[in-house]
């Protein structure tokens, strides 16, 4: 009878727990709709080769000479250093918060795999894309094949992109693919996950991964601007710093007094968005 009953409380606990984890989940999405409504943004999903992406979209009537495209970071990856989340939907969605405040006519956001779509409509949600295999190819080629959607979609003739931590390594991967990219920026930028694991202590992720660093110079030619926050301890300023000495006639790294790595970047956005990226002879 014990172990009766000590088996129906187990299965109640993980009923609880689930439903626990679909509300604080469901809340999340409340919260990135709520943002993403400040900026007249709606919502879409997006089937791909591979994951079903949730994007946010603005868009007006005339075509787009330039779409600018903002890919988010890890999400909520981990609970700590050695438990995976059993869910990336970001409690803090950086991206989404900068993308809101550009001033741009038209944007698209991209959510990483797996960030507030429900699972089951996206049947290769498993937590390695969130953890060890967060930069693998399919990856990659799933936000690639959302940047060419929504280009062809606003009739854009060029793109630019810019990505919030891992988010910023995506997007350099996502440019070393492309022949339309005029503009790469990174908002405290994991452009090289192999140093930064180093760095920290951390095991290294699966070799699957693709590393920003290793492209580097497949995109020296496309003028960049890698941000930094000074008090950043998540993603060091040496990331940057490394990664723009491979395209020194086009990178610009730009590091902002006070800031660390999640909150606040909202609040420099708009004057951020006004540094000049261009190449020229140094």
């Amino acid at each position: 009878m014990a172990s009766w009953l000590h088996n129906i409380t187990a299965i109640l606990i993980i009923m609880l727990l689930t439903s626990c984890g679909k509300t604080m989940v469901a809340g999340r999405l409340v919260t990135a709709h709520d943002i993403a409504n400040k900026g007249n943004m709606n919502a879409q999903r997006m089937a791909t080769s591979s994951f079903v992406l949730t994007t946010f979209v603005r868009k007006a009537d005339a075509p787009a000479d330039i779409l600018r495209v903002y890919i988010e970071g890890d999400g909520f990856a981990w609970v700590n250093r050695r438990q995976v989340s059993g869910n990336p939907t970001p409690i803090h969605p950086v991206a989404l918060t900068l993308a809101v405040k550009d001033p741009h006519e038209h944007v698209v956001y991209i959510a990483r795999p797996c960030q507030y779509t429900p699972f089951d409509q996206d049947r290769l949600c498993y937590p390695h894309y969130w953890s060890s295999n967060r930069f693998a190819d399919e990856v990659i080629t799933a936000i690639n094949e959302a940047v060419g959607h929504y280009k062809d979609e606003f009739r854009a003739s060029k793109i630019e992109l810019v990505g919030f931590s891992g988010g910023g390594g995506v997007a350099a991967l996502v440019a070393a693919r492309r022949n339309d990219v005029q503009g790469l920026i990174t908002v405290a930028g994991n452009l090289d996950h192999v140093a930064l694991h180093e760095h920290h202590g951390v095991s290294q992720l699966d070799s699957s991964s693709l590393n920003a660093i290793d492209i580097a110079p497949d995109v020296s030619s496309i003028p960049q601007l890698h941000i930094s926050g000074q008090e950043d301890e998540v993603v060091p300023t040496v990331i940057a710093r490394d990664f723009a000495h491979h395209s020194l006639l086009c990178a610009k790294v730009h590091v902002v007094k006070g800031q660390n790595h999640y909150l606040g970047w909202d609040n420099h956005w708009k004057s951020l968005l006004k540094i000049t990226r261009s190449c020229s002879m140094k």
